[in-house]
């Protein structure tokens, strides 16, 4: 899977290689050009600092965030860090489904349980549940079945 970035600027770098491992590679957080990976617990530090210092919150005392990034910086970073974590954490197919680019069509239903609708063939394993009570769409109110999915996703496209 081809490496995604997340770039502030020409010197602060956001990479998630594997979506859905729970893994941020950052580059430039220092003055060289060190790398620091952000796993599990230490993605939700790093979006909940970033947004603290973006609103001008309190220091914490043991930082994920580089205590030399600004206020403004942060406000910046923000959206960046957002869709790095919202990526390492959730995977590129749920990802694309609330990370939508403008004039796209829809994609298609995506199966919570068992992948079925992804794009990556070999993420798609049909479970017993699935097979037992049906698909259950991701994105989609609780109480809608996957044939209603279906149809939303397939009017939605004929809307474009």
């Amino acid at each position: 899977m081809p490496t995604i970035f997340f770039a502030l600027d020409e010197h602060v770098q956001m990479f998630v290689d594997n979506p859905g491992h729970g893994e941020i590679v950052v580059r430039g957080f220092a003055d060289d050009d060190s790398t620091l990976s952000l796993v599990g617990a230490h993605l939700g530090r790093l979006l909940e600092e970033t947004t603290s210092r973006a609103l001008g919150g309190p220091a914490v005392e043991r930082p994920v965030l580089p205590r030399f990034v600004t206020t403004a910086q942060a406000v910046e970073l923000v959206p960046v860090v957002q869709r790095a974590v919202l990526l390492a954490v959730a995977g590129e197919d749920r990802y694309q489904r609330v990370e939508v680019e403008p004039d796209t069509d829809p994609e298609d239903v995506l199966c919570v349980h068992c992948n079925e609708g992804s794009v990556f063939d070999q993420t798609v394993t049909i479970s017993e549940r699935c097979t037992e009570h049906g698909h259950t769409p991701f994105g989609y109110a609780t109480d809608t079945t996957w044939d209603q999915a279906q149809a939303r996703r397939e009017a939605a496209r004929r809307r474009r």
